[in-house]
This record gives structure tokens, C-alpha cells and sequence, in this order.
């Protein structure tokens, strides 16, 4: 059984309101009054609501304090000190007035029963040029993460991620049925509601639906992925639009799929030089082809960025057999070092 957020009240007036509120903020309540069994119930409840009838009855039981509790009550009418005076009491840290505080309550609820102990790292995948395999990588990654992982592509012209594994006849949401979204969404709906594979879930394009992704969309995509946790990776197309320069800004790590032929360096530089701007970390994967090129350090003296992995010529992922994916025998070396920073920045938040 969930954890669910506990309310104490016997008014049945207000106990309606809140569920209604509740079912907004996607979660149920556990309601209670203030009999045995609420000491343990008040210890674990992600969020505790008090009503205002109960108020004073909880601050009597002298309950130790805790965060994460506030205080419901009708919208004031008159003298209110005593409400104020219990809810300091009992270590309230808000008094909610319904209905002016329904959407503030709402989303309360929903971050305290959504969020995860540590939020999803982000990492952006680009390729220096066209071509060069960042949509095959981020599908890679993707499926090497030991957790859950959320694969978000941006490109509106890709044909669709969905496409190149697995997933394209399997049901569920794509960027034509976000495009509206706005505001906050729920983790846990969100990923419930798209395609997947195992522990991977997809935010893909549609062929036939080639429309921009609107940035107010992804803003509120990406905060619900970091929301649920684990690994989010954005497959992002080389321009300099509005949704590109988000991704940037609010990634952890950013990795270039760096051509190794002279032609491709220039351009493989600017874009590195763009990303850094955002402030974000960049990181390199040298793409090499059926004959090896540049030389790794000459690639990264160019760059200035380190040169994390190598991924050789692989005949079965060139011509896009995705039977393949995951199963040849370098992939592991090509995705492990992308991971390893991951669980470095992981465990680095949770310090």
C-alpha cells in the first residue's frame, strides 16, 4: 500500500473538499481522526493536512514536530488567532484557506507524494555532425541504465524514436498528444502513459506529425521526468532553438558524438563551444568509421573537452539493425563511461 498523505479531521464538509483536491494533485489521502495509531501514521506521512476542527486536538497529543504539515481551514470570517495559535502549536508550516489555496494545496500534494529522493540526472546527446549516431546512442544509454530512464527526442523530423527500436506498435503518448501540456504533470502518470520497453520509457516524434516541440510542452515533460527519478536523455538536434537551449540549461552532462574525419571537427567545435555556454558539462564520444581517422588526442585538443569512449565501426548498428542494439560486444565500453559520470553526479546530490 502506498504511503499516502494523512488527514486528520471529523468535519465531512471539509474531508469532501480535500479529496476533491487530492484527486487533482493525483494521490489519495488517508483521513483519520486523532485515535490511536495516528503517532505512526504522523511519523511517515510524506505530508500531513490538519483540519481546522482538529487542530487543537492534535496539538494537545503533543506529537513530536516534523516537517511537511499544514493546517486546512474555510476561508476566514472572523477572528482566526486560535487557529493561528494551534497551528503554530503543532509546527505547522502553512495554514491553506480553501478555496482560495486549492491549487497552491494541490500542488503541495503532488511534489510531496511525487518527487523521489533524488531527482533524474539529465544528460543531453548531440551529434557533432549529421549523421553521426547520437539518436543510436541515446537509445543505447537508455537501455544500459540499470534503472528506470526516460528517453525524450526532440528533433521533429526524426520519423519518430519509437521507430528505431521496438516500441512502434506499442500504445501510449507521443509529442503530438503533449503539445498542449502546460503547468505541472505527474511523474508517475506521465510514465505510466507513454510507450516502453522494459525499464525504458519514450517521448517520441511522429512521422506523419513532424510539428516543433513548444517549449512551455518540454518544460513541463522534462520537470516531471527529473520529478520521477533515475536517468532522463534527450536526443537533441543541432539548432539553436528555444527547446535545444533548454535541454542545455537544465542538463547535467552534456556528450558530443564527435566525427573522426578532419571535414567534421569545425563543426563538431562550434557545437561543443554553444553547449558550454549554457553552462553545462560536455563530454565526447569519438564516432569512428570503417577506417580509424583522427587521432583521439588531436580530436580532443581541438574540441577541449575530454574524450570519454571510443565507439568503433559496428557493421549490424550501421545498417540499423536494432535486433542488435545492446547485444554487440562493444557496447558496453561506449555507454559504461557516460554512466559512470551518472551515478558520480547521482551520488554527489544525495551528499
Amino acid at each position: 500500500m502506498p504511503n499516502l498523505p494523512l488527514l486528520l479531521t471529523t468535519d465531512d464538509s471539509l474531508l469532501d473538499e480535500l479529496l476533491r483536491v487530492s484527486s487533482a494533485a493525483g494521490t489519495d489521502l488517508f483521513a483519520s481522526d486523532t485515535g490511536p495509531g495516528v503517532a505512526a501514521r504522523w511519523a511517515s506521512a510524506p505530508v500531513i493536512l490538519i483540519g481546522h476542527d482538529a487542530v487543537a486536538r492534535v496539538a494537545a497529543l503533543g506529537l513530536p514536530r516534523r516537517s511537511d504539515v499544514i493546517v486546512v481551514a474555510p476561508a476566514p470570517g472572523g477572528d482566526d488567532s486560535a487557529l493561528w495559535r494551534s497551528a503554530v502549536a503543532v509546527g505547522a508550516e502553512h495554514v491553506a484557506f480553501l478555496p482560495e489555496g486549492e491549487r497552491w494545496l494541490a500542488d503541495r500534494l503532488a511534489d510531496a507524494c511525487d518527487a523521489p529522493a533524488t531527482p533524474a540526472t539529465v544528460v543531453a546527446v548531440m551529434s557533432g555532425r549529421g549523421g553521426a549516431g547520437a539518436s543510436t546512442y541515446a537509445m543505447l544509454l537508455a537501455r544500459a541504465y540499470a534503472g528506470e530512464s526516460l528517453l525524450i527526442d526532440l528533433d521533429p523530423l526524426s520519423g519518430g524514436l519509437d521507430l528505431r527500436s521496438e516500441l512502434d506498435a506499442v500504445a501510449g503518448l507521443r509529442w503530438p498528444d503533449l503539445a498542449a501540456v502546460s503547468g505541472r504533470l505527474s511523474s508517475a502518470a506521465l510514465r505510466g502513459a507513454l510507450p516502453r520497453e522494459g525499464r525504458m520509457a519514450v517521448v517520441s516524434a511522429m512521422a506523419h506529425d513532424p510539428a516543433p516541440v513548444p517549449v512551455e510542452a518540454f518544460a513541463s515533460v522534462l520537470d516531471a521526468a527529473i520529478r520521477g527519478g533515475g536517468l532522463t536523455i534527450l536526443d537533441t538536434p543541432r539548432d539553436l532553438s528555444a527547446v535545444v537551449r533548454h535541454a542545455w540549461a537544465r542538463s547535467d552532462l552534456a556528450v558530443v558524438l564527435a566525427p573522426d574525419d578532419h571535414a567534421s571537427l569545425p563543426a563538431t567545435r562550434a557545437l561543443v563551444d554553444a553547449v558550454t555556454t549554457s553552462g553545462t558539462r560536455v563530454v565526447a564520444v569519438l564516432r569512428r568509421g570503417r577506417d580509424q581517422g583522427v587521432h583521439r588526442d588531436e580530436i580532443e585538443g581541438f574540441l577541449g573537452v575530454a574524450v570519454i569512449a571510443e565507439w568503433r565501426h559496428d557493421r549490424a548498428l550501421a545498417r540499423g539493425d536494432a535486433s542488435a542494439w545492446g547485444r554487440t560486444r562493444t557496447w558496453r565500453s561506449v555507454t559504461d563511461p557516460v554512466l559512470d559520470l551518472v551515478a558520480s553526479s547521482s551520488a554527489r546530490r544525495v551528499a
